[in-house]
């Protein structure tokens, strides 16, 4: 019997950090180690950009 493996890690949001984007189809994310940056969120939205055909909605909750 196989068990399902569990990954025990501590951690605060100081150090790890995420992007994510939501389509009909799929849904998209990176992991940052500590805050983001402007330089990674112009990335991954360039990177996001290039997977979409239609223009992007963004909502920026700032949470």
């Amino acid at each position: 019997m196989d068990d399902t493996p569990i990954l025990r890690h501590s951690f605060t949001w100081k150090q790890l950090s995420a992007i994510a984007a939501l389509s009909f189809r799929q849904f998209y994310f990176r992991f940052f180690a500590g805050a983001i940056r402007t330089g990674q969120i112009i990335e991954s939205l360039g990177a996001l950009k290039r997977h979409m055909e239609k223009p992007l909605l963004i909502v920026w909750d700032g949470a």
